[in-house]
Parts: C-alpha cells; structure tokens; sequence
C-alpha cells in the first residue's frame, strides 16, 4: 500500500510470474496491477487485480478501509480488451 495523496491510495499489486500480455506480448518483468482506493465521504475503488492475488489485494484493501466499504468501482474487464477482440477475427 502507499499513499499517494491524502485521499489516494494505491493498493495495486506487482506480478513477476506472468510472461505475455494478451498472451500475444513478452512481459520479462512481469505486469504491475494498478489499483487504488479513493477515500472521502464515499470511498471508491479503482479497477482491480488478477485473482490469483486476490488474498494480498484484500488484506490491503482492509489494511486502509478498517470497517468502511466501498460504495463503487470501476472494474477492467480483459475479455473486452482490444487483443482478445483482433484475435477473434
């Protein structure tokens, strides 16, 4: 977790095991997961991680929100990305 304002938090998490992106594209450092956590009046959560990190991602969420919940995310949906899409062609 790192707090990039007082209202920003980023709760992304780094994969070092995965090798393509799209499986089209080499990854040799793996992919960065961004993901953060506005929290004002609302709290909102800004897209996601893969599941695999799922545990991680949670502990981090709770480390940040306590009790609170968030009231709306934004979640990034890979099976809509413009790769899958070309390949289905």
């Amino acid at each position: 977790m790192m707090k990039i304002t007082e209202q920003v938090v980023y709760v992304g998490v780094n994969d070092r095991t995965k090798h393509l992106f799209e499986n089209l594209w080499p990854l040799p450092y793996g992919v960065s997961y961004n993901s953060y956590l506005i929290v004002d009046e609302k709290v909102a959560l800004i897209d996601t991680v893969d599941a695999a990190f799922m545990p991680e991602y949670i502990e981090k969420i709770r480390s940040v929100l306590g009790e609170r919940q968030p009231c709306c995310a934004r979640i990034s949906l890979k099976q809509n990305s413009w790769a899958t899409k070309r390949r289905q062609r």
